[in-house]
Order: C-alpha cells, then sequence, then structure tokens
C-alpha cells in the first residue's frame, strides 16, 4: 500500500495499512456475522453470549460474554489432540476471551474456569487444556492491561523476573499408554501366516 514510510525499513513496508480502497487502505476490525439458508447462525461480536461457538467447534476455548474482549492469537495455530488423533484448524488469528482487572493491578484471562495473569502488555499466553475429551494447545497475546483496566501495575524490572520466575499457569497433558497393542496389525499378520501355511499344502 505503502512505497516507503519514513523511519520504517523497507522490508516492512508491507506490513502497514489495510486493503480496503473504501476505507483509504486504513487497517481497521470488521464485525460479520455466519449464515446459513439466509439465516444468522452466530456472529463475531465478542459481548454477545449467543455468538459462542458449539462445543465441537469451540476450537481455541473462546468465551462471548459481557465480560469478554476480542485478542490476538500467537503465531503458531490451534491444535486439539487425543491419544489417537489430531485436528488442527485454519481459522485462527484471534479470538473472544473473558477477561478480569484485578485488585492488584493486573489483568487476568480466564479460560474455562482456569486464570491466567497478564504480568506485562503482549505477553505471550501459552494454552495447554483438557476440554470436551481433547487436548487443546494454542497461545493467546495479551493486550495492554490499559486499553481494558484502569488501574494497571507497571513492574521494575527485578520485580518482573521474580514474578515470571514464581507464576506457574495451568498446563493438561496427554496420557498416552505406549504399550496399547495394535490388534488390526496382529490379526493381519496371524492371516497372513495361516494364508502362506495353506497355500504351501
Amino acid at each position: 500500500n505503502f512505497d516507503e514510510i519514513k523511519n520504517v525499513s523497507q522490508d516492512s513496508v508491507s506490513y502497514f495499512g489495510g486493503s480496503v480502497i473504501l476505507a483509504d487502505y486504513c487497517p481497521y476490525i470488521q464485525e460479520f456475522t455466519w449464515k446459513q439458508n439466509n439465516e444468522t447462525v452466530r456472529g463475531s461480536k465478542c459481548s454477545y453470549p449467543e455468538n459462542n461457538p458449539s462445543i465441537e467447534k469451540n476450537f481455541a476455548l473462546e468465551h462471548y460474554g459481557t465480560d469478554s474482549k476480542c485478542m490476538n492469537h500467537g503465531d503458531e495455530m490451534w491444535v486439539e489432540r487425543t491419544c489417537h488423533e489430531i485436528r488442527q484448524w485454519q481459522h485462527w488469528g484471534s479470538g473472544c476471551y473473558q477477561y478480569r482487572c484485578m485488585e492488584n493491578g493486573f489483568l487476568s484471562i480466564l479460560i474455562k474456569n482456569h486464570t491466567y495473569i497478564c504480568l506485562y502488555d503482549n505477553q505471550e499466553m501459552q494454552i495447554q487444556l483438557f476440554y470436551n475429551n481433547w487436548l487443546h494447545k494454542g497461545s493467546i497475546i495479551c493486550p495492554k492491561c490499559t486499553e481494558l483496566c484502569s488501574n494497571c501495575k507497571r513492574l521494575d524490572y527485578r520485580s518482573l523476573e521474580r514474578l515470571k520466575n514464581e507464576t506457574i499457569y495451568d498446563r493438561d497433558h496427554l496420557k498416552c499408554s505406549a504399550t496399547t497393542p495394535n490388534y488390526s496389525y496382529t490379526f493381519y499378520l496371524i492371516l497372513s501366516v495361516i494364508f502362506i501355511c495353506l497355500s504351501s499344502l
């Protein structure tokens, strides 16, 4: 959109601006609705509870409601796992999440009864939680506390490093048996041996 921008390196220029002529190429957030047979299924506005995705499609563990805001995801796509399956979702980049302004001056993100405290702006929060029999793995970028809360704590470097080491976030893990027998393979192996024996008669 730009040939050059003052104080911006040439290889970073392409990351500035939007693609819509009507908006004079200014980037902006656009709300949209999903429709099926000309009927609205759900929209993208975070404050409307009716926009919550179905349990089966809530891969990024979103929550729509009056106390939710749009937050960016990290660079890697969200993944769902079981011991036997992996699902990767192509539609990611941001999502709606419940938040709370805490009395101690920190912003916290609430995800499926787990609280993640943002220690600093743009902190990448690694999420790894069980939900609906799947392990959901992805990340959320903490928004600026001042964008959502009126009382925000600013930490000096030493205090921040100490809190980083002391703060432990919930993380679920898959527990799969490595010794689960592969019955289908065993069945075909036995069948093959029987076939070879019968053929040699």
